[in-house]
């Protein structure tokens, strides 16, 4: 009855490190990863920032929330997957994470969701952690037109084509 049990347990552990999460999780988590970037990890670029511009910037993870599942030991708020970001910068980035997210029932894979981040952070980790120039927005729309493309390959390349 014991092992039993026990198997029992770990198998729900795993389920729950594996399951995608809940509005209310992601809520909790994003407000935590905003407290620790400009409270704990950048308090610098926070003071450069002020109050009132850093209103305008959000927190990005490179690895999405909505895939922390295909990632269970890895903490979705470390320091190393948060990039704080301009809201311009932010929606480019987010238009590209929109364009790749699989239709339902077709889940993504770690290694599709690791070569998105690489592609997010080639076109737009010059952006990350630094203050946003509105002037040079046109660096800001070529870098989306380029990873567009990128992505839209990709998504050639995994038989889904661009949307």
């Amino acid at each position: 009855m014991e092992r039993s049990e026990l198997t029992g347990i770990l198998r729900d552990m795993e389920q729950a490190l594996t399951r995608q999460l809940d509005p209310s999780e992601l809520n909790r988590l994003r407000k935590s990863a905003r407290e620790d970037y400009f409270q704990k990890f950048h308090k610098d670029f926070a003071e450069t920032l002020g109050k009132d511009l850093m209103r305008l910037y959000e927190v990005h993870h490179r690895s999405p929330m909505e895939f922390a599942h295909l990632f269970p030991m890895v903490d979705i708020n470390n320091r190393a997957n948060l990039a704080g970001v301009a809201k311009p910068v932010h929606q480019a980035i987010n238009r590209m994470w929109n364009t790749f997210r699989p239709p339902p029932g077709t889940p993504a894979t770690t290694e599709q969701v690791e070569h998105m981040v690489g592609l997010v952070d080639r076109h737009f980790g010059r952006w990350y952690d630094k203050v946003y120039d509105s002037s040079m927005s046109g660096a800001l729309d070529a870098a989306e037109q380029a990873a567009f493309a990128e992505v839209s390959a990709l998504l050639t390349r995994l038989g889904r084509g661009a949307r």
